[in-house]
């Protein structure tokens, strides 16, 4: 299959999956790429095995989103979650200054900070099964499990497959197979 194919399938694929609320609504402050950085964020979780001592396997426990760096997205994330569940639970989204309060989360988007400060929070992360997501340059290289990209108006991710395992999850293969590089 060609690139432009894969492309064209890997677009088709995200829209058809994208709950509607995740989905870009409106642009008055924001682009259409922070909007589809928001959705991938939630529905990451769809395509992950947690471990059992993951809290996003208690049905009593909601979903947490934790955003640490500055970043557009945190508000988009509070916007796009009010209506989506994950796994059929609700989600939080809450702001990450300590590294040592990444712990209550499932999940973290990790946006550009200093590199000390990331393997700070890296080294914390691995001791627990949470989701690092990124979009910085060479954050996976670095770390972080899955990180976005913009390519024009497209989003894409490569995916860090050993940290993954470090922090216990395991990606299914959709996510792998759509991955543009994958670091094992």
């Amino acid at each position: 299959m060609k690139v432009k194919e894969k492309i064209a399938i890997y677009g088709v694929m995200v829209f058809l999956l994208l709950p509607p609320t995740a989905l870009p609504q409106d642009d008055h402050d924001n682009t259409s790429t922070n909007h589809l950085k928001a959705a991938f964020i939630i529905r990451f979780a769809e395509y992950i095995e947690w471990p059992p001592n993951s809290t996003i396997n208690d049905d009593h426990t909601p979903v947490t989103i934790g955003v640490i760096g500055d970043s557009p997205l945190f508000s988009l994330l509070i916007q796009n979650t009010k209506n989506v569940k994950i796994m059929g639970k609700k989600i939080i989204v809450i702001s990450i200054s300590n590294p040592s309060d990444i712990t209550e989360c499932n999940i973290i988007f990790i946006s550009k900070i200093p590199q000390k400060d990331l393997k700070q929070i890296l080294s914390e992360a691995d001791q627990h099964p949470i989701l690092t997501v990124g979009d910085t340059r060479d954050y996976e290289k670095m770390g972080v499990i899955i990180n976005l990209f913009e390519t024009g108006d497209h989003v894409r991710f490569n995916i860090n497959k050993l940290a993954a395992q470090r922090n216990g999850i395991v990606l299914s293969s959709k996510i792998m197979r759509l991955a543009r590089v994958v670091i094992r």
